[in-house]
């Protein structure tokens, strides 16, 4: 089959088999799946050897702002080639992302492809650890600053005075307590 790539749409010929049509998804998709890997890769490579000059081209040839690329970036170098799944998706790599370990990262891509789990699955699988490892809350909000204080103003009040608070709240059915 000729298939023709130009910018936009891909020319296909009328006298294609069902099968040269399906070969040409399969080809697709292994590119479409290998595309911010080596996008990523083919950046890591030119920053290395030309520096801000890279940079500069690859705004060209992209015509936009390589910073969009700066997640790309950070999985290409976090997941080296040896560290890579080829059978996951580039999502599925960036969703372990927020895993500072690498072990336990690795660790959770070889779960998400043995169970063969969705990257939603997966980042919501993260979102759960990574919860539980961080801090209670954010330390640059001031509102959870605020929240923070006050828990660690009820765990240190002495078992009397929550008992009082409790008695106090459910005297006033959890409404408006006048001090």
């Amino acid at each position: 089959m000729q298939a023709q790539m130009t910018q936009l749409p891909l020319s296909l010929p009328h006298t294609s088999t069902f099968e040269e049509w399906s070969d040409l998804g399969l080809i697709l998709c292994s590119g479409a799946r290998a595309m911010n890997w080596l996008i990523g890769d083919w950046l890591i490579a030119g920053t290395e050897s030309y520096g801000t000059k890279a940079r500069d081209e690859a705004n060209r040839i992209f015509r936009a702002d390589v910073e969009r690329f700066d997640p790309i970036l950070k999985t290409c170098r976090r997941f080296s080639e040896e560290k890579r799944h080829d059978r996951l998706t580039f999502g599925h790599h960036v969703a372990v992302m927020p895993i500072a370990d690498d072990t336990e990262a690795e660790e959770l891509l070889v779960e998400a492809e043995r169970e063969r789990l969705t990257t939603a699955t997966l980042r919501a699988k993260v979102r759960v650890i990574h919860h539980t490892q961080s801090s209670f809350m954010a330390d640059d909000d001031p509102d959870d600053t605020a929240m923070r204080a006050i828990v660690q103003a009820w765990n240190r009040a002495p078992r009397t005075a929550r008992e009082a608070f409790f008695e106090l709240a459910q005297e006033i059915q959890l409404g408006v307590i006048d001090l």
